[in-house]
Order: structure tokens, then sequence, then C-alpha cells
């Protein structure tokens, strides 16, 4: 079969076009029909194109209705598709029915529990498919994004450095992974290594110009580096290839408040959270927009909404917290960030920002245990601190600390987002 073999390996460089041809060619001379068939639906599915990927596997199932990994494909292109995802679930809960370690079912499993935000027992999923099949690189990569999302969400020790090596591994099963690339440039950016990140993200966008992900993370930088006009390039670019991309719209609308365009920012935001579907992620982005032009009532709801789809995500009750504390419901506000750390575990992250709003740390120790966690993880930590350290000198009246300290926020030019954001929104206000 030398037209399929040298298809699947044309696949792993990437060049998708070749591989159809040989595996047309291979059909052609009944090389193996159906595998051919079944080669040519996965060459789809790498490149993205979901419904023609299903539409071959459709043709595949009805000459071998059996072929558990075809009928796991299919359910993971009907999934991604986004036309009739009862129906890829269908395919993929009587794939892992039929064989319980057939690991393209369960990496489409695993995915569908990240939609659903349920990081941790996505990354299950994906351990349990690394085990039976340890050179399947999506899966790596996945479990990855999948760590990295449940960190947003409540910190994890060594989280950057874990999150590396599973892309590493993946990127060594499979080099031509334009969106494990992508991944990696943004982390080596968080880590301080600009020259990595800039290597890895050309890289990506030079395996795949189609990868929308990739132009956002170049966007994120430049944002962050205060280079809204270089943002907003690769935004476009982004939207040009995938017009829905989340991300993307988001980082327009933030940059569209930042500039004055209050109204069409807030609009956009609001309607990405109202959105069928939407994560939890969605109210908070909106919540923040609200905070930041100090609509705080407004921003309390949000993030109420925020944590009703997301109970797990532990800075919320502090940005909960913080607005409450700002449109005036002080007691309100202290009674939930108290009922809120009773279900902190530990000491960790971010245990001592509940302690310093709730009275029990002085700024001091904030600093100290900051320090000493983000030496092991990433300066991201010593940015949020300084970030959250700034808020709480503005609610007890110090706005010269409080500046000293979003300054640096801002200068870091790391950590989540929204700190940068917040931080010139700040900024701007206690300088006029």
């Amino acid at each position: 079969v030398p037209y399929i073999n040298r298809a699947r390996a044309l696949t792993a460089l990437g060049r998708y076009d070749a591989a159809i041809s040989d595996l047309d060619r291979a059909a052609e001379l009944s090389e193996g029909a159906p595998n051919a068939l079944f080669w040519r639906s996965w060459v789809e599915f790498e490149k993205g194109s979901y419904d023609a990927a299903a539409a071959g596997l459709d043709r595949i199932l009805a000459i071998r209705p059996n072929f558990t990994t075809a009928l796991a494909l299919r359910g993971y292109a009907v999934i991604l598709a986004g036309d009739d995802p009862e129906k890829g679930f269908e395919d993929i809960n009587a794939a892992l029915e039929r064989s319980p370690n057939e690991v393209l079912a369960l990496d489409a499993t695993g995915l569908a529990l990240i939609a659903a935000e349920q990081f941790r027992q996505a990354e299950e999923f994906f351990a349990r498919a690394i085990r039976i099949s340890p050179n399947y690189a999506p899966a790596y990569f996945h479990r990855a994004v999948a760590l990295l999302e449940r960190h947003f969400r409540r910190p994890i020790p060594d989280v950057y450095n874990t999150s590396l090596r599973d892309l590493d591994q993946a990127l060594l099963y499979k080099p031509h992974f334009p969106s494990a690339i992508a991944v990696r440039g943004f982390l080596r950016y968080i880590q301080g290594d600009s020259a990595g990140a800039s290597g890895d993200l050309d890289t990506a966008i030079a395996q795949d110009a189609s990868a929308a992900g990739a132009y956002v993370m170049r966007a994120t930088i430049s944002y962050a580096e205060n280079d809204q006009e270089s943002s907003l390039f690769h935004l476009d670019e982004a939207l040009a290839i995938e017009p829905e991309n989340r991300g993307a719209k988001t980082l327009k609308a933030w940059i569209a408040l930042e500039r004055g365009n209050t109204e069409r920012a807030l609009t956009d935001l609001r309607l990405q959270a109202e959105a069928a579907g939407a994560p939890s992620d969605s109210w908070l982005n909106f919540g923040l927009a609200l905070y930041a032009i100090k609509d705080f009532t407004s921003a309390s709801k949000s993030f109420a909404k925020a944590e009703e789809l997301n109970s797990g995500d532990s800075f919320l009750p502090i940005w909960l917290f913080l607005s409450r504390r700002h449109s005036g419901e002080s007691e309100t506000a202290l009674e939930e960030l108290r009922t809120a750390s009773e279900s902190l575990v530990g000491d960790s992250w971010p245990r001592p920002l509940y302690d310093l709003f709730l009275g029990h740390a002085e700024e001091a120790t904030v600093q100290e245990k900051a320090q000493i966690l983000g030496t092991v993880e990433s300066a991201e930590l010593r940015v949020q601190a300084d970030f959250f350290l700034a808020q709480f000198l503005l609610l007890s009246g110090d706005e010269d600390g409080a500046r000293a300290y979003f300054r640096s926020v801002v200068e870091a030019g790391l950590g989540h987002l929204h700190h940068t954001t917040l931080s010139r929104f700040a900024l701007r206000d206690l300088d006029n």
C-alpha cells in the first residue's frame, strides 16, 4: 500500500493536498479502497474540513458498519463541525461502548468536557488516551489545554512547565501541529521568553496561514505591549479566517472600550455572553468591562452570573467582592467572600488574596507569598499579586500606593489580559 503509506507521511508534514492526491490514486487502483477512503477522511479531518470528513466516513460506515475507529472519527468530526453535536455524541458513545479503549472517542469525549468546563474530568480522558496510544499527539495537546483552562480558574503549581512538557510531547510525535506550536509560543511569552514566543508563532503561521488562534495570540501579545495597531491587524487576520472566533472578538471589544467606543464594546461583549452555550468567561469579560467603566452594580450582576455557571473559579468571588465594595454593599461583600474562602483548599494561591481583603493578611505578606510562588511558577503570579494589591489600596484610600502597583502591572505586560487593561483604565482615572 505505497500510496496510503506515503499519504500518511505527507499528512504528518501538513501536506494535505498531496496526501489526498495519493489517496485518490490508491482508491483508483483498488489499493485497499476502504482504507484509502478512511485515510482520505482522516486527512480532511486534519485539515479542519469536518463536513467533508464526516461525509467520507458515512460512505465507509455504509460498507463497514462495525469500523469502530471510523465511527469515533465521524462523531468527532460532527461535533467539531457544530452542526449536530447530539448526533456526534451518539457516535462517540457507541464507539466507546464497543471499544472502551478507542483513542479517538476518548479524545473527543475529553474535548466535549472542556467545552462543558469540566477540565479535570477532561484531563482524565486524555490521560487514558495517552496510556493506550503514547504517540497520539492530539491527546497531549488537549491535556495541556485542559490543564491551562483549569489553572485560570484555580491556580495549579508549576502549571506552565507541566503544560509545556505535554506540548513538547505532542510536537515530538506530530511536528506539523500549528495549534500546539502557537500555544507553546504564548506560554513562552508568559514565562518571559519573547524570542522563543515569536519564533513559535511565526512557525505556527508558516505551517498553517489559516491558524486563527496563532493570530489571536500574536494580537494578545501586541496588546499586552500596548501596540494596539499591531494587535488590531492580527485580529483582523484571525477574523477573516474565522469570523466567530471568540478570543478575537473579545480582544477587539476591549480595544474598542479602551479607545472610548464604550457602547459598541459593551454591546459586543454582552451579545457574546448571552449567546447560547457561551462559557462563563463571556460573563466574566462583560463584568470586567463594566468594572472598567465603574458601573459596579451591573458588574456585580455579570460576575454573579459567571459564578452561577462556574462555581469552581476561585477568582470570581474576589471580583464580586470588589464590585460590591465599590457599589456600597460592604457587608454583603465581606459575607460572600468569607463564605467563598471556606471552599479553598490549603494555603495555595489565591488564599493570600482572600486573607488580604478579609483583613487576615498584610500587604507585605501577599508580596512575600507571591514572590515565593512566582519564583517556582512564573512572573505572572507576581503581576497578579500587584494588580490585586492595587485594588486593595484603592479601597483603603491609598491612591499613590495603588498607582505604583498598577504601573508595575502595565510595565510587566504579563499575566491575564484584563489585569493589564484594567490597570490602564485605573491609571487613566488616577492621573486625571
